[in-house]
């Protein structure tokens, strides 16, 4: 909880790749939607590009949303050039860096948008089923490896899952376009939308639609605290 907003926070993070258009997309595509619900309620949203995978485990115990858009592998989560997240520590892996070392007990939900990242690793284990464990109310993430597109960024996949995503479940879809916009989606529903608009503007799914959720199918609208 913000000390100073007593809002519920919601921590956006993305690795860009070396693209700062990434970030300047994926923060309109993250924090524009959240920091003000259609139903008035809103989040403390931030997004922060390249992040230390460190100070970003240290803020997990005030955090209701973590969502993170980066390159993935099974049991893994990467933030960008400064290191990423594991599901389970191992020797040579910083505790900080590892989610059964840790505690997502105030984590509503939690996204993991990169390659296998709903798949599981022998070492290193599952990050769904370790968020879920730590405490965690859902996980999404991906079993399939995910196209990207940095040589047209305005059109990349992720970036639009990540809008229509956001569009979805917080209430700012009008699909009738008939000037009312429409109850914000549960999380599956909201990953559903996202996944159809990615085909619908780009021609592929490019590995959306191996999206995968644990835990409840909750709604993250209006923006509330655990």
């Amino acid at each position: 909880m913000n000390a100073v907003s007593r809002r519920p926070e919601a921590h956006n993070y993305i690795a860009t790749d070396g693209y700062p258009l990434y970030y300047t997309l994926f923060h309109a595509a993250t924090v524009d939607y959240q920091k003000k619900l259609p139903d008035g309620s809103a989040y403390f949203a931030v997004a922060k590009p390249d992040a230390d995978p460190i100070k970003a485990m240290e803020c997990v115990k005030r955090a209701t949303i973590v969502y993170i858009y980066g390159h993935g592998a099974p049991g893994y989560i990467g933030f960008g050039p400064k290191g990423g997240w594991y599901a389970k520590w191992q020797e040579g892996i910083k505790k900080e860096c590892a989610i059964d070392q840790n505690d997502f007990r105030t984590v509503k939900f939690t996204g993991f948008v990169g390659c296998n990242t709903a798949l599981t690793d022998r070492v290193y284990g599952n990050l769904l089923d370790e968020a879920i464990k730590q405490g965690a109310t859902a996980a999404l993430g991906f079993r399939d490896r995910l196209g990207y597109n940095p040589s047209e960024i305005e059109k990349d996949p992720g970036i639009i899952w990540t809008k229509e995503f956001w569009k979805a479940a917080l209430g700012w879809l009008d699909e009738d376009n008939n000037g009312q916009l429409d109850s914000p989606k549960s999380i599956k529903g909201a990953a559903r939308h996202a996944l159809e608009e990615v085909k619908k503007k780009t021609g592929s799914y490019w590995g959306y639609d191996s999206w995968e959720v644990r835990g409840e199918d909750l709604l993250l609208a209006p923006a509330r605290c655990k």
